[in-house]
């Protein structure tokens, strides 16, 4: 089986590809996870759950708040809040470190995840959409813990 983006190469470090990776996540957490997607309109508001009935919502980022380093919105209704996240699949350590300064300092919380994990779980592969929900689970924990989930009062 190939590769999902076929013959293009990508550099890892590249925009484009950052951009097909966010694109990837997306997709996983809508088709594969589950999550609801809504409009950028919607981040802040309470999009229901309680402790029976799980949601998970994802919202995108504007261009303006993705320069900023925010690539998703994603809303747990077990923590009852909104987390700004960074998707990220670099392996080059002072862009994570830079990373990790932004999220201390922004409250934009990092989701590090291997490409491969990615493309595979974007291919229906559990034990990859299993990786990629730990991943974004320990970001939701990290911002509970910070105190910086959000929602509209």
């Amino acid at each position: 089986m190939g590769s999902l983006y076929g013959d293009k190469q990508y550099s890892s470090e590249s925009m484009e590809f950052g951009k097909y990776m966010e694109s990837l996540f997306f997709d996983v957490l809508v088709d594969r996870m589950g999550f609801i997607s809504v409009d950028r309109e919607d981040v802040g508001k309470d999009m229901g759950g309680d402790g029976r009935t799980r949601v998970f919502a994802v919202a995108r980022a504007t261009e303006d708040e993705d320069w900023r380093g925010v690539d998703f919105y994603i809303y747990n209704s077990v923590k009852k809040g909104w987390v700004a996240v960074d998707l990220t699949v670099s392996r080059n350590h002072a862009d994570l470190a830079q990373k990790d300064d932004k999220e201390k300092a922004d409250g934009i919380y990092v989701v590090k995840l291997d490409a491969f994990d990615l493309e595979n779980a974007a291919k229906g592969g559990e034990t990859f959409v299993d990786a990629i929900s730990q991943e974004l689970a320990e970001a939701i924990q990290r911002a509970a813990r910070d105190r910086k989930l959000f929602l509209e009062q």
